[in-house]
């Protein structure tokens, strides 16, 4: 089963392929998502404009307008100028083409529309088509800006935390080897315990005052192990586990505590229980 350090370094790689991943869809998406709405923004306001001019012109013209064909090219030409990826015509209400203006542009592009009026009845209309290749071509490149982009942050936010993470891991090894050191180096028999009473740890004294091996009682019973008599009426005695974590203080051990080994030999103690706080 991995241990919680070993999911961390995959926890860390997944965030930072996330974020990577973010990076490298969104600078683009949203490049060509604003590139859009401003390029459908100016041609809608291009052909609102010179749909009212044409309108205004064809009011004052209305059997002849579609025959000026000098004064409608004007009004298309002037300004906002168009540009050499825009093509723009006119209909005239049997959909004939009264006059163009530019190259036909291809897919993909984009078009708006407006009618076009003589005292509110519809008498034609102006359609205005312009190219998006330039913006797919630029988003595009923002693409592979966004994949550089994306690659740096994967790197930046992997290598960081992975690092920051070896360090402490490194740390918790050696303050767990020096704890190991020292328990393992004293004359006194140590035993740790979960707090369902359940055996974590013994040091080699606590192995030789009891009898057992580290090895055989890992996640047993205290109460296996650990078994407390009183020597002078030889009943059996509470566990300390329970006050100390009851009570949450240190809990020295009755007067005349035995302790019986694992071949039923008394063997006299004098220790106290110990509450570790937090995880």
């Amino acid at each position: 089963m991995p241990t919680r350090e070993g999911r961390l370094p995959a926890i860390v790689t997944w965030v930072a392929g996330v974020v990577a991943l973010a990076v490298t869809i969104l600078l683009p998406a949203g490049y060509f998502s604003l590139g859009y709405e401003h390029l459908a923004a100016t041609i809608q306001t291009k052909v609102d404009i010179k749909s009212e001019l044409i309108s205004q012109m064809i009011a004052a013209h209305p059997r002849t307008w579609k025959f000026q064909d000098y004064r409608l090219e004007e009004l298309l030409l002037r300004h906002p100028a168009q540009p050499e990826d825009e093509f723009i015509v006119i209909f005239d209400r049997e959909n004939n083409t009264v006059m163009r203006t530019g190259r036909p542009v291809a897919s993909p592009a984009l078009t708006r529309i407006a009618d076009l009026f003589d005292s509110g009845v519809k008498v034609g209309r102006l359609e205005i088509r312009r190219s998006v290749r330039a913006l797919a071509l630029e988003t595009a490149l923002v693409a592979l800006l966004g994949a550089a982009l994306g690659g740096a942050v994967f790197i930046v936010l992997r290598a960081f935390p992975l690092r920051a993470l070896r360090e402490v891991t490194e740390a918790l090894f050696r303050e767990k080897e020096r704890a190991q050191v020292t328990l393992h180096s004293i004359g006194d028999a140590v035993i740790t315990t979960d707090t369902e009473e359940r055996i974590e740890y013994m040091n080699p004294v606590a192995e030789g005052l009891t009898g057992w091996k580290l090895a055989e009682v890992r996640g047993r019973a205290l109460s296996e192990v650990f078994k407390l008599v009183n020597e002078v009426t030889n009943q059996p005695l509470e566990s300390p586990v329970r006050k100390v974590i009851a009570e949450r203080r240190i809990v020295p051990l009755e007067n005349h505590t035995a302790l019986v080994r694992r071949d039923g030999e008394l063997v006299s103690i004098e220790d106290s229980a110990a509450p570790i706080p937090d995880a």
